[in-house]
């Protein structure tokens, strides 16, 4: 039946809805800045904040046995195992921190945590501009559902928190979809595709796209991507106090310390004495030594 948009008793909504949608495997101080441009907006337009987040996560059965992550490309191991590998090994293998097998150490319900852990911390910070948020607010913005997941899904999901009541249709034109700049050429054209300043034909629906630049190089926290923080909780040489600096201001050092810890997990590391964290090289963060817990996957 088609709906007759003249109709007294349909209208479209007057709801803003500003979203995002990401993988967040691992949440990173990048990902913070995309989502306190959400909030923010979220705000301003007097609307509802929304973050989709995807419920991917490794298959610990298939990945294969390596020793550390790299950036080479070319390391790519073959050998899967039907079990976890916890004994230590001679030979040390490497893969490639961007294998699509083990770029997703973290849970849906991990991230979200440490999510929501970031913005009750981040807030405080006196160059933070979304307003207060509580923990029950937040618990509704990060949503993890199956209903919500992949692209195609999550837009769905972003429209339909527009619908009110069954006399409210979505409104496109009130919704902001907050992304990242992609700097892969054929990526950027098919998330620019869904914006209404593309001429390109949309997968999905035409949205108002807030693009928001990439910080790729540098020390401050903003720079770390998900791959650089893999590479420091999963390198030859795991660094817990770089990884503890990356997320100052955004975790304390015990939330780190468990993120690490619940990615080494993810990750499915098989540990040598050389692999371990190295403990003469401590950094001073707030006095407090940070300690290394490695958790057992051996399975009987």
């Amino acid at each position: 039946m088609e709906i007759d948009l003249k109709t007294p008793e349909l209208q479209k909504s007057e709801l803003n809805v500003v979203f995002m949608i990401g993988r967040l495997n691992p949440p990173t101080p990048g990902h913070m800045a995309a989502i306190e441009t959400v909030l923010r907006i979220s705000r301003e337009k007097e609307g509802v904040a929304r973050v989709f987040i995807s419920s991917k996560q490794n298959d610990l059965t298939k990945i294969p046995e390596y020793n550390f992550l790299t950036k080479d490309k070319k390391d790519k191991p073959k050998k899967t195992r039907k079990k976890l590998i916890t004994e230590s090994t001679t030979k040390k293998i490497g893969m490639y921190v961007k294998d699509a097998r083990a770029e997703n150490p973290l849970s849906a319900t991990q991230k979200k945590k440490f999510l929501i852990d970031m913005v009750m911390n981040r807030q405080f910070s006196p160059d933070w501009t979304a307003g207060e948020w509580s923990k029950d607010e937040l618990e509704k913005v990060f949503v993890i559902s199956d209903e919500c997941k992949g692209l195609y899904k999550a837009f769905g999901c972003a429209h339909s928190v527009q619908k009110i009541d069954e006399n409210h249709l979505d409104d496109p034109n009130k919704l902001t979809y907050v992304l990242g700049k992609e700097i892969d050429i054929i990526e950027a054209e098919m998330r620019g595709s869904n914006c209404v300043n593309d001429e390109e034909e949309p997968r999905f629906s035409k949205y108002n796209c807030l693009y928001l630049e990439r910080t790729a190089e540098g020390t401050n926290p903003e720079a770390y991507s998900g791959s650089k923080i893999r590479l420091l909780v999963g390198c030859e040489s795991p660094n817990i106090y770089e990884f503890i600096k990356a997320y100052e201001g955004y975790l304390t050092i015990e939330q780190s310390e468990e993120l690490f810890n619940d990615m080494r997990q993810g990750l499915c590391i098989v540990d040598s004495d050389e692999s371990k964290p190295k403990r003469n090289r401590t950094a001073k963060l707030g006095g407090k030594k940070p300690k290394y817990t490695k958790k057992n996957n051996k399975q009987k």
